[in-house]
């Protein structure tokens, strides 16, 4: 194989590579990532978050994707918005907190239960 041909990211037989598949998931889990590490930090801005999950995901998420999440769980009011003059920092709400302290509460079993499920299709 030639050097050109390793750099190429890998594609499965679908057209999909692994990192279009990671982005599809954090998408699909990008309130739940939100809302795990407001719980371990408060006062964080969009700005905040948006750089949270693209340096733990490499860069994968638009600034609009996030900040249309962000709105999304403020409408259902997980997290709140307030405007210090030049940025709007959010903290979780309680009800966002509980949620969040539930969720991490029964996330292994729910995970294994999961993952067994996938790994039998």
């Amino acid at each position: 194989m030639s050097t050109e041909e390793n750099d190429k990211p890998q594609k499965y037989v679908s057209g999909y590579s692994p990192k279009d598949i990671e982005t599809r998931v954090v998408k699909c889990f990008l309130d739940i990532l939100i809302l795990i590490e407001m719980k371990k930090q408060s006062n964080l801005s969009g700005y905040d978050l948006t750089s949270f999950v693209n340096s733990k995901f490499g860069g994968i998420l638009s600034p609009g994707t996030v900040y249309a999440t962000i709105y999304t769980m403020e409408r259902k009011e997980l997290i709140k918005g307030e405007s210090d003059g030049r940025k709007t920092v959010y903290q979780l709400t309680p009800k966002g907190n509980q949620l969040v302290t539930e969720m991490l509460k029964e996330f292994n079993s729910h995970m294994v239960e999961f993952v067994g499920n996938f790994l039998v299709l």
